[in-house]
């Protein structure tokens, strides 16, 4: 765990940035349906981690989006998927 508490440490500033972009998007409910320009933003963020994503519409406006990233050693690293 102190591993992952320094790494938090480390990226602090690009954690608190990525927040902040997030927490801006207008997206509360009532009246829900208004997630799509946060799902972009999140599934572009993904894609430029190494993710493939798949967005695909719930609700008009409203997308699911599933992001997975593959393990580059199958005998040692299962692949990531986030929902």
């Amino acid at each position: 765990m102190d591993k992952v508490y320094q790494d938090i440490e480390d990226l602090r500033a690009q954690l608190l940035d990525l927040l902040a972009k997030l927490v801006a998007f207008q997206t509360e409910s009532p009246p829900a349906r208004n997630s799509m320009a946060a799902q972009q933003f999140i599934q572009l963020y993904l894609e430029n981690l190494g993710f493939e994503t798949d967005l695909w519409d719930v609700y008009p406006n409203d997308p699911n989006l599933v992001g997975t990233l593959s393990g580059i050693d199958s005998d040692r690293h299962q692949g990531l998927t986030l929902v």
